[in-house]
This record gives structure tokens, sequence and C-alpha cells, in this order.
């Protein structure tokens, strides 16, 4: 399997696919998608759970996703793994933080719980999908205070994709010689950039239920919030 997802993983950024540290949502199975960019300690994976619990919507990837840019759609892919959650961030959760603790995998350790996809979606009541057609990118920021979402220039934009694209496969370098994973190109992340509005989240992890709310209304207005 490990194979099998390197090999799939260098054909995609062969034809153009961009890697990035993302989780991604879509309010439905048809409608447009969010991604959440962000290094590790941003939030992607706590914001996702606030958002899909408290407005359900569709599961597409949790910290791991692939962005295809064709004919002017931007289509976000997930890859099934385990999803870890650290505890630290449970009382951030409210009463999502039970439902996960009880459902979480009985040898998860000490610092986090972990869920497969199939059973996190069952227990947020959420469905899964493997990919969703994107209407907006989120930057997740550490902030202060409420919630701010503020729309990125393309150039900004360009830059917060730049800054979060991650290696196509981490998993067998061995390979690279036989099937080489070139680099993603920066003009690849200027046309995502183009083609899809960016947006920066700054939030406090104790404002999550705003958070959750003005990412809710970014998927019914992807371009159209100020």
């Amino acid at each position: 399997m490990r194979l099998l997802r390197a090999l799939m993983r260098r054909q995609l950024a062969a034809d153009g696919a961009l890697f990035l540290d993302a989780a991604a949502l879509a309010p439905t199975v048809a409608g447009g998608g969010i991604a959440l960019l962000g290094g590790a300690g941003a939030g992607k994976t706590t914001t996702l759970l606030a958002v899909l619990h408290r407005h359900h919507g569709v599961l597409v990837a949790n910290d791991d996703a692939s962005l295809h840019l064709s004919g002017g759609r931007v289509v976000a892919r997930g890859y099934p793994r385990a999803i870890e959650i650290r505890r630290e961030v449970l009382p951030h959760l409210g009463a999502a933080a039970s439902l996960l603790t009880a459902e979480a995998d009985p040898a998860s350790p000490d610092r986090a719980l972990y869920l497969t996809p199939h059973r996190l979606a069952a227990t947020l009541g959420t469905q899964l999908a493997p990919t969703a057609k994107l209407s907006a990118l989120v930057l997740l920021a550490r902030g202060t205070g409420r919630p701010v979402l503020h729309r990125l220039t393309p150039e900004q934009g360009a830059a917060a994709v730049a800054a979060n694209l991650a290696a196509a496969d981490p998993y067998e370098p061995w390979l690279q010689p036989h099937l080489p994973a070139s680099a993603p190109r920066p003009e690849q992340a200027h046309r995502l950039a183009q083609a899809v509005p960016v947006w920066r989240l700054a939030q406090p992890l104790t404002a999550l239920v705003e958070s959750a709310g003005l990412l809710a209304d970014l998927s019914a207005s992807p371009g159209g919030l100020r």
C-alpha cells in the first residue's frame, strides 16, 4: 500500500498536482469546498473538527491534500490516513470533545486521540468524499480577540500557498531515480491563487465557534466577504 500510494502521488505531481499541508472540507457533497492551510500547530485539525461538528458537511482531507487546477477549476483530493487530535485542544472543541474521546482508538497515546476518517465522520455526523471542488483557500494564523477573516491579494495568496507546499512523496525516496517527483514551480502557486480566492483567518482557539461560523458563511460566498 505504501508503494502504491507513493507511485500514485508521484504520477499526480507529474500531472501538475500540488501537495500541501492542508485540511479540506465541503458544505455538501456537491458544494464548493474550503482548504485550510498552515504548518504544524496552526490549528488545521482543530478548526476542521469545529466546522464539521457545528455545520456538518463533508470531510475530504486532514493535514494532507493535493490541489489540481484544470480548466479554471481547483479540485482538492484527500488521502485517507489516521486523524490525530491533540488532547490539549479538546477543551476548545466543546461537546465534540467527549464524542471524539469515546470513539477514539483505545490504543491512542496519552498525548493524542486517533480516529480513522470513517470513524470520525460517523462520530460527528458528517460524510466523506474523496474530492471536492474548491471555492476558497484559508490560511490559518493564531490571533487574539475575535476571529478576523481577511482576503489576501493574489500575490499574498500565492506566497501563502508556496509556503505550505509539501513533498509529493515523502514516503519512498528510493523511487526518485526511477520516477522523479519534480519540485513544485512558483508559477503553479500563483495560478492557484488566481483561480481561487485566498483568505487569512486569524483566530484564538478559544473562539472556534465564531471561526466555524465564519468559514460556513465563506463556503456560501467565497469571493464576497470582506
